[in-house]
Order: structure tokens, then sequence, then C-alpha cells
């Protein structure tokens, strides 16, 4: 889950005419404290019992046509490649790979093209899966189904895209 606050000024417009400014970002942060205790947001529940959230910006504003903007996003960018070393993307490959063999029996024979990617909280998995001959569409369809359900069972946030394939396609070294 995002949260954005816009910023304290629209906070304190959107006041009554008869409350001060003070008053109104009061009233926000209140708000803000009762989002973190609502949303059990670890984060966010951090933030509150050491009293960060007065004084912590929430966010980053980069100006990309600037030479220090243009370095931060190509750090970022140079960042990426290291993705595949960390303890959090390995934990997700194999979390995916186990819930992928438990589906075996069901008539999965192999995979291949596993491919796992961020974008802010949410996590996209992308599959191909191959069926055992003589699966019929249906079948295939509802396993990979209950298949993407695992999956995000193991990965929390996940967005799950599997593509189904037939048997042939196995690639060695891929199979169940």
């Amino acid at each position: 889950m995002l949260l954005v606050v816009d910023s304290v000024h629209s906070w304190t417009e959107a006041a009554p005419t008869d409350v001060d400014e003070y008053t109104a970002l009061n009233d926000g942060l209140a708000a803000l404290r009762r989002i973190a205790r609502n949303l059990q947001c670890p984060v966010l529940a951090i933030a509150e019992r050491r009293g960060w959230i007065e004084r912590v910006h929430w966010g980053m504003e980069v100006n990309t046509a600037s030479i220090s903007g243009f370095l931060r996003f190509w750090l970022l960018a140079r960042l990426r490649a290291w993705r595949p070393r960390s303890y959090r993307y390995q934990e997700e490959q194999r979390a995916i790979e186990e819930a992928v063999r438990a589906f075996g029996p069901r008539g999965v024979v192999g995979y291949h093209r596993l491919r796992t990617r961020r974008a802010g909280a949410r996590r996209y998995v992308d599959l191909h899966v191959q069926f055992r001959a003589g699966t019929t569409l249906e079948d295939a369809h509802a396993i990979a189904h209950e298949l993407q359900d695992a999956i995000r069972g193991r990965v929390r946030g996940a967005d799950v895209l599997i593509h189904l394939e037939p048997e042939r396609n196995v690639r060695p070294g891929t199979e169940i």
C-alpha cells in the first residue's frame, strides 16, 4: 500500500475557516496516526512510536533536469543488476519454485522463464508453465489459477502472470 500525503498546505486549506493552520496541521497528523494504527503498517507504526511522523519526509522530489537528479536515477538503474544477489530475491525465487513443484502431481511437468520484478510495494511474477500432454485447456487454466493463488500466498502482494505451454516445450533442467 502506498500512502501519499500531498502537502501540509492542502491540509490547512481544507480546514474550516474558523480553525487556524496549527490546529488543522495537528488534526492532519492525528489522522495520519490513526491511519497508521488502523493499517497496522509496521513502518508507520515504528515512525509513530518514535515520533518521526512530524519530522520525516515520506517522499523525495528529484529534479531530473539537474545533474544530481540524473545521477540519482542513474545510480538506481545501476543497482538493478544487484537484485538477483539479494537475499529477498533468492527467497522469492525459492518460494515460487516450491509452489510450482507442488503442482507436479496435478499435471505440471516443467516451467521456465521465471522472472520477478518490483515496482514500489508490488511484486510481479511472470513464468511459463508446461502441462502434461493430454491436459485439457480448461484443466490447465484451472490449475494455473490455483498456482497463481499458491504463489500469491507465498509472495505477498504479487501480481502473477502464467503462460500455459504444452509438454513438448519443457527445457532440460526445468522439468519437475
